[in-house]
């Protein structure tokens, strides 16, 4: 049966449609960015031995409820580091989606920096000496501006002497999320030695 001229318009109308709509739709998942591309500038680097065993450390000790596959590395036997390490890899092309993901904060927690590894020489809390680390925000003037965390700290070391101490030790596990993160700002500023 012979196919109208009005007929051929739409099938011709329809084939492009769908090649236009499925380019489209590659085009959209292919550009979607990846929990790496979020991450950039913040991920451990493979040569990070020591960083990386520290993540052993907290896998092991870490009470939070984790993934299926990061329990399977926490119980099975040698070389977790290698093991973490490779599951950031892979786990790092997944799909970004939120900063509030559980999927993407597991990634963060185990595949990038801790602002305590990034900060420089931090002061420990073990050693910590409430008058002389305390000094360097009480003497701050008013000309300074403070950010809202530490002008919070600031107005509680009247009353708690303690306050800086626990906001640092807080602060110290807290994601590093670039050089322009006020929480690093401060740290760099208030915990370090």
């Amino acid at each position: 049966m012979p196919i109208s001229k009005a007929g051929k318009i739409v099938i011709g109308a329809l084939a492009t449609g769908g090649v236009s709509g499925a380019g489209a739709y590659l085009h959209h998942i292919l550009t979607k960015p990846t929990i790496k591309d979020k991450l950039e500038g913040t991920l451990i680097g493979k040569d990070e031995t020591s960083i990386w065993q520290a993540r052993v450390t907290k896998l092991t000790s870490d009470n939070a409820i984790i993934s299926e596959t990061l329990k399977a590395i926490n119980s099975g036997g040698d070389n977790k580091a290698t093991k973490i390490q490779n599951w950031c890899e892979i786990n790092l092309r997944n799909t970004f989606i939120s900063e509030e993901n559980k999927g993407f904060k597991e990634i963060q927690k185990y595949c990038a920096y801790n602002i305590k590894e990034k900060a420089g020489t931090v002061i420990e809390i073990n050693s910590w000496d409430n008058t002389r680390n305390n000094a360097k925000l009480k003497d701050q003037t008013n000309n300074i501006q403070l950010s809202p965390s530490m002008s919070k700290v600031k107005s509680e070391l009247t009353s708690k002497q303690d306050a800086l101490k626990e906001w640092c030790k807080e602060v110290y596990e807290k994601p590093f999320k670039g050089e322009k993160d006020q929480d690093y700002l401060d740290t760099k500023a208030y915990c370090v030695a």
